[in-house]
């Protein structure tokens, strides 16, 4: 059984715009549009195609009818921490590398946190084995309707299955403060399930890599980027010494000593762009 699922409110919320505009604009009363995001009213196409053009994206990215029980799977496979406004950050998220795509806000790269290894030896869990990562990451900040907004990104591949992940946080300004919401593909149930090439395949498209495919292209040109690589050293600290014996390891490194953070960048989630890579070796 099918359910129309719509984004009404979160769109909504994402430009700033209450119920009363909205239902101005498209030329209805405000009920209707509280009706709609409720779930109690179908809107007709034409009233659907109005609303998808106020919030300036295609008709699908708002409505959609999506069978009942996939809807619970797909909140279980949430990436955010916090699942009750994932769905409110995941349209933050597509609009901000909408924006960024455009050039419509301009992103300043803080810092960055050049290409290494880290190992995690310290676990508390004795069923847990430690865990060794190659890992980037980057923080940058930028203005949003008046607003600032900061972000901490990391994107890692595990160095022993060659999983990938993206993790970070978005902070931002809230009527009554600030807030800071934290997200990673690891979060999502499935994620532990799945071998390299099925993370690569399930997540590729996942919001998130949407995000980052929009904005690390931006990062790795900065002054803080080049500062980075300008003393880095590829970070092998407290790390047992077959990890340098493996292929993945090694290209990192060789990644890290020509400065190639894009690289690092496209073959955390696409297989076959590492592969290829690998192949420089």
């Amino acid at each position: 059984m099918k359910e129309l699922v719509t984004k009404i409110d979160a769109f909504r919320r994402e430009l700033g715009m209450k119920q009363e505009e909205l239902a101005e604009r498209v030329g209805v009363r405000r009920e209707t549009i509280s009706r709609l995001e409720k779930g109690l009213y179908n809107p007709s196409l034409k009233l659907a195609a109005d609303i998808a053009e106020v919030f300036g994206v295609p008709i699908e990215d708002v409505f959609q009818f999506v069978e009942v029980e996939d809807e619970a799977t797909r909140r279980a496979n949430m990436v955010f921490y916090d699942r009750e406004d994932g769905e409110e950050l995941e349209i933050m998220l597509k609009g901000r590398a909408r924006q960024t795509r455009s050039g419509k806000i301009q992103w300043d790269c803080t810092y960055y946190n050049p290409l290494g290894i880290m190992y995690d030896n310290d676990i508390a869990d004795e069923n847990r084995k430690p865990e060794a990562v190659i890992c980037q990451g980057f923080d940058a900040e930028t203005v949003v309707g008046g607003r600032p907004v900061f972000i901490s990104l990391l994107e890692s591949i595990a160095a022993d299955d060659g999983k990938g992940d993206l993790t970070g946080n978005i902070s931002f300004d809230v009527d009554d403060g600030s807030t800071r919401r934290d997200f990673a593909l690891s979060f999502a149930e499935k994620y532990s399930k799945l071998d390299a090439q099925g993370v690569a395949d399930e997540y590729r498209r996942n919001v998130l890599a949407e995000f980052y495919d929009a904005v690390i292209p931006i990062f790795v040109k900065s002054e803080a980027t080049a500062f980075g690589f300008s003393f880095a050293k590829f970070q092998m600290s407290v790390m047992p010494p077959k990890y340098m014996k493996k292929p993945l390891v090694k290209l990192c490194k060789k990644l890290m000593e020509a400065g190639r953070a894009l690289d690092f960048h496209r073959m955390v989630l696409d297989i076959d762009v590492r592969n290829q890579l690998l192949k420089e070796l």
